[in-house]
């Protein structure tokens, strides 16, 4: 559960059916809300497929001098989303939002938070700057609370449907250009069918300073991204287990001791089966001269020994013993 040390007592999850994400800390990853005194990170474990909520819990000692406004962010993109319940839990006040809402032509409609896969091709599209900021914003949840300054009743108004299109398939060529190295985006955030809403009261909202007295920000990626990152500790590989230790003949029985004899020759066998491939390896390997029915003769010739010979009748002769 993402905490602000600052404000003990003020908490925001994301949860799966009802169940907080794992979270996990990194210090390394920039949230860009330096401005900003009160703020928290978390990396969180997302299943692509599930629909997911935010949960704000206000525990003591954590007690708001005034009413409090959440904004949130999928992707980098706002969305409308008021509380659809109290969400308290652990016996303290709490919120939950998991729903955006939009109007249009007097009706109202909400769509549920999802994780969905991303779809990503194989195509040369040229990568513009905007394309790169929109897929660094990919695999964030952004959770703003503002104190509430004044808050007026105001009249039904628009609010676009498109704010974001999650089927728009990225490129491979867009992705490496755009995500850290080491990095690895496989889902993104969606929304789900619309469902048609009653027609709900909407309110202006004034804001103390018009700025955010807190931050939390969610890093959301697969087990296998956060494993890629070293954020959570790989699986390890299986170790083999050791050779038992040889047991003395004498103390083997019957059933014992034909065991070891069929390890032993199953040993042998393999030994013998071994040095026999190598063997045919050796002869295969070999070079043939001719043909099968050809004699190969072989034509060798080393120095002949120099012959002795008796001096001639013009060689000089030289009497070594005097």
């Amino acid at each position: 559960m993402a905490v602000i040390p600052g404000l003990p007592g003020l908490r925001v999850t994301v949860e799966v059916a009802g169940e907080a994400l794992p979270e996990h800390d990194n210090d390394t990853t920039d949230t860009g809300h330096a401005y900003l005194q009160h703020r928290t990170k978390k990396y969180i474990e997302a299943p692509a497929g599930e629909a997911f909520e935010i949960r704000t819990l206000y525990q003591a000692p954590f007690d708001p001098p005034l009413p409090i406004h959440v904004e949130v962010m999928l992707d980098g993109n706002y969305v409308l989303a008021p509380y659809f319940e109290r969400g308290g839990k652990d016996g303290c006040e709490g919120y939950k939002y998991g729903k955006a809402m939009f109007m249009a032509e007097g009706e109202v409609e909400t769509r549920n938070f999802c994780f969905s896969a991303l779809t990503i091709e194989e195509r040369d599209d040229p990568v513009t700057e905007e394309t790169k900021r929109k897929i660094s914003c990919i695999g964030q949840i952004t959770v703003y609370l503002y104190y509430i300054e004044r808050l007026d009743e105001a009249r039904s108004t628009a609010i676009p449907r498109a704010l974001f299109d999650s089927d728009e398939a990225l490129t491979h060529k867009a992705m490496k250009a755009a995500v850290s190295q080491g990095d690895s985006l496989t889902c993104q955030t969606s929304l789900s069918a619309p469902e048609k809403q009653a027609d709900v009261t909407c309110n202006e909202v004034k804001t103390t300073d018009d700025a955010p007295f807190a931050a939390f920000t969610f890093f959301y990626r697969s087990t296998a991204a956060l494993k890629s990152l070293g954020i959570i500790a790989r699986t390890p590989s299986p170790s083999q287990e050791p050779e038992p230790e040889p047991k003395d003949i004498e103390s083997m029985n019957k059933e014992e001791l034909m065991a070891e004899l069929l390890r032993i020759r199953k040993a042998q066998d393999q030994a013998a089966r071994i040095k026999r491939e190598r063997q045919e390896e050796r002869e295969d390997s070999a070079v043939t001269i001719g043909g099968e029915d050809d004699e190969v003769e072989w034509i060798g010739s080393q120095p002949s020994k120099r012959q002795r010979r008796s001096p001639g009748e013009d060689d000089e002769v030289v009497d070594l013993e005097d």
